[in-house]
């Protein structure tokens, strides 16, 4: 055993001279290393093409981007709150703050949650439901307990 194991050792020596002459004349280097075109670089996997393959036979990253904004928009913004009393009877009143505000009740959303029809329409269905409460406040700050 202890024989096999000096010959194992000695090829193991033999290889690493050979490696390290190689390196010393120009020979193999790590891929990366090389220009693009270089003689001494290996050839592609077969089928790496493949693996770069887009969802949706898209081309491009870019082009993928576009489509997902558009697959996964929410539907608004507090920007698109259309002018006027909705059909709850709220009216829109832009860079105001409710005098009297319900401290660290979130009774709609959440932290972080981006603004939707459906999240103005739970809103005004929540206010009209309470006995307290007198309007409706979309907090944009960054402290939670301001809402």
């Amino acid at each position: 055993a202890l024989g096999q194991c000096r010959n194992e050792l000695a090829g193991c020596i033999s290889a690493e001279g050979a490696c390290r002459e190689e390196c010393r004349q120009g020979g193999p280097k790590r891929s990366s290393d090389l220009a693009p075109g270089d003689k001494n670089s290996p050839e592609w996997p077969e089928g790496f093409g493949n693996l770069l393959r887009f969802p949706f036979d898209l081309a491009d990253m870019k082009a993928l981007k576009d489509y997902a904004r558009e697959l996964w928009q929410p539907d608004g913004t507090a920007a698109t709150i259309p002018e006027g009393v909705t059909e709850r009877g709220f009216t829109q009143r832009r860079g105001l703050r409710c005098t009297s505000e319900m401290v660290g009740v979130h009774p709609v959303g959440g932290q972080g949650e981006r603004w939707s029809k459906a999240l103005w329409a739970s809103a005004q269905d929540w206010c009209l439901e309470q006995a307290n409460c007198t309007g409706i406040m979309l907090y944009v700050g960054r402290h939670t307990m301001n809402c």
